[in-house]
């Protein structure tokens, strides 16, 4: 598992509703941190592809500390309180927690 490999105490899971929201990964650290993770193949995912499943989750969770959607960008940029990012910054954000 990840989390052993990196040797970090973090918890993986996902959330999917019945209605069909989902978010493809959530991540719990031991400062009990949320970190909510959307995957898209693309280089450019359209927005309305991805803020349901964040907008339902933040309502499930209420705490939601970052929200994350990871593509094949080249540039890192914020759609809303949502960082779009490519997935080597993604992975230097996961080694640093």
């Amino acid at each position: 598992m990840l989390s052993s490999y990196l040797k970090k105490d973090l918890v993986f899971s996902f959330y999917r509703t019945e209605h069909g929201a989902e978010l493809d990964l959530i991540i719990e650290t031991p400062k009990n941190q949320i970190i909510a993770v959307e995957i898209k193949s693309s280089e450019n995912p359209n927005p309305t592809s991805f803020v349901n499943g964040f907008k339902s989750f933040s309502t499930a969770v209420k705490q939601v500390d970052k929200k994350i959607v990871v593509c094949n960008t080249k540039y890192q940029r914020k759609e809303d309180d949502i960082d779009v990012l490519p997935w080597k910054t993604y992975f230097e954000f996961i080694l640093s927690l």
